[in-house]
This record gives C-alpha cells, sequence and structure tokens, in this order.
C-alpha cells in the first residue's frame, strides 16, 4: 500500500482533548492502512455483524477500529452529537439520555452501531417522522479506499459521498465521526395498544397518523404495529410524558411483545422503550431455534414504519 497522507485535522465545535484523542486514533487507523499487503482488501478487521450472515474468510488482515466506540461530545444546546463510526446504539443512548435528549432514530438492538445503521440503513418507531438514522447525519469523516480521511456535508466538495454513503455498506467507506442530531426526551413514554382485525383498517390508521402527527386529538411520538395473525393486528402508539402511574420492565422474563395483546396501555421509562425489543431478540429467531417473520415497510406514506408478525405458536423466551 502506497504511504496515507499525514493527519493534521482539528474537528470545529469540539473540545481540545476530544479533537487530539480522535486525531490520533485516525493516525494508528492510517498506519494500519499503510501497513496491508499490496493487493489486500481494505476492510474492518471485525469477527461480528448485526447483519447475521455468512461472513467471508477473515484470516487476511484489516483495519483496527476497536477504538472508534464512544461519544466525543454531546452539545445539549445544539442538540448535536459527535460520534464515533463503531458506537453502539446503547453506548450512544447511555450518553446522550444523560443530556435528556436522544438520537432522532434508535435501532431496536443495542450492539448496532451508528456507522451500521447509517451505511446499511436502519429504521424504528420515530421513522414514521423522522426517517432513517442517515437523515440526521450533519457531517461525517470516512475512510476511503485509497487511505484518505474526508469530512463529508451535504455542501462540500464531498456532497456526493455524503448522499451516496447510506446503503452503500461499505463500498465507498467507513464513517469514523458522525455528526447527529438530537431530540428532546421526557422522562416517560405512555404506550398505547389499538387491535385490528385488518390489515388495511390499521394501514388507514397508520395512514391517517402519518398525514396529522395525531391520534384522537393527541400527538403522536412512536409508532409501530404488530401482526400476530391475518385477524389479529395490533398498532401501538408511544407518547413522551412526564408522569407515569406505573412502569413496566421487559428486561427479564417478561416478555415485550406479549403484553402487547394483555395491555391496551402501558409505560416505560424512555429508556426501556427504546430497548423493549432487545431482550426479546425478536429479529433472529433461528439463533434461538423458532421462527417468526420480520416485515419492514409497505405503501405510501406508511412505509417508514415496522410491523413484526409473530406466530402465536412462538415460545416463551
Amino acid at each position: 500500500m502506497t504511504e496515507p497522507p499525514a493527519v493534521a485535522r482539528s474537528v470545529s465545535g469540539l473540545p481540545p482533548a476530544a479533537s487530539a484523542a480522535y486525531t490520533a486514533m485516525i493516525g494508528d487507523l492510517l498506519a494500519d492502512y499503510s501497513a496491508l499487503p499490496v493487493g489486500a482488501p481494505v476492510r474492518l478487521a471485525k469477527a461480528t455483524s448485526n447483519l447475521f450472515r455468512i461472513r467471508a474468510d477473515t484470516s487476511t488482515p484489516g483495519l483496527d477500529v476497536a477504538a472508534f466506540d464512544g461519544v466525543l461530545q454531546v452539545d445539549p444546546v445544539a442538540r448535536t452529537a459527535d460520534v464515533l463510526g463503531m458506537t453502539t446504539y446503547e453506548h450512544l443512548v447511555e450518553a446522550t439520555l444523560a443530556h435528556e435528549l436522544m438520537p432522532l432514530v434508535v435501532p431496536q438492538l443495542k450492539t448496532i452501531t451508528l456507522g451500521g445503521a447509517v451505511t446499511g440503513l436502519g429504521i424504528e418507531s420515530t421513522s414514521f417522522k423522522q426517517g432513517m438514522p442517515h437523515e440526521s447525519v450533519v457531517e461525517m469523516d470516512i475512510v476511503t479506499g485509497d487511505g484518505r480521511v474526508v469530512t463529508a456535508r451535504p455542501d462540500n466538495e464531498h456532497a456526493d459521498l455524503f448522499f451516496g454513503f447510506p446503503n452503500s455498506y461499505g463500498t465507498l467507506g467507513y464513517a469514523l465521526r458522525l455528526r447527529i442530531e438530537l431530540a428532546p426526551v421526557r422522562p416517560y413514554v405512555e404506550i398505547e395498544h389499538l387491535p385490528f382485525t385488518d390489515e388495511r383498517g390499521c394501514a388507514q390508521a397508520i395512514s391517517d397518523i402519518v398525514d396529522s402527527g395525531q391520534h384522537d386529538g393527541r400527538s403522536v411520538d412512536f409508532l409501530d404495529g404488530t401482526v400476530f395473525s391475518p385477524g389479529e393486528v395490533y398498532l401501538t402508539i408511544g407518547r413522551f410524558t412526564d408522569r407515569a402511574p406505573y412502569t413496566s420492565d421487559y428486561t427479564g422474563n417478561r416478555i415485550y411483545y406479549r403484553s402487547i395483546r394483555q395491555r391496551h396501555r402501558d409505560y416505560l421509562t424512555v429508556a426501556d422503550y427504546l430497548w423493549r425489543w432487545d431482550t426479546d431478540w425478536f429479529w433472529c429467531p433461528l439463533a434461538l431455534g423458532h421462527r417468526l417473520v420480520l416485515v419492514f415497510g409497505g405503501s405510501g406514506s406508511a412505509e417508514a414504519v415496522g410491523a413484526t408478525v409473530h406466530p402465536a405458536s412462538v415460545p416463551a423466551l
């Protein structure tokens, strides 16, 4: 490999110590790059993936990105965060909730990384109004295949890379730092499970909520759906609230999706709401020995809402 360009960058808005630490990380990464054998593929030195795919041979060396897990800064005034690309959403949410803020979209599993959600797309119950994780990105530092680190923004010379990066799955490079927008939170989420006997009625309700941002005259902050069978469909509406008469806990043996049938209304802390599906690990059932189907999308204005299909025969986890 050719020698990469020298690193001397200062990220606007970062405290000096964080900027210096980040610059050192980039220097180490580019040293790894320059040490790759001639003709070797440029890949990350990691053995795991939330895609749950069969990985190709990983015996060839890769770029060590273990250090790129952490939040460099949360700016509560600007409502932004500078986040390293390999930061898990668990770490990101923990850092932002300390400032009563959250990422605009938080995918369901704690171990999904911000960089992965942006380059591979992501979705959750705020997507009906906030879109996907990449739509809250202000700028990115990306290491490209030729060993350069560039800052891509929608209004600079790397705008094409900025807009082409989502859904590129690492083919255009890897995100080292992302500045993202944040949204204010309140302490609790009140959720309401609305039953439907047909999918068309549920889809119409989704369309109405997406168009108005409301249900029964009240604003809606979160929206997703669960299908147990063709005649048993639930639309779950979530709203921030400052008070809760009680809070449920689905982090242990209690399974969140079962509560959808059992409770018309429920209350969770913000953190427990964001990770309500994580314990259930609902979308990788083959690892647990049973089957269920995950369906995302739809038509028209409902396409940004996720629907989870749970056969009634699925055993308790």
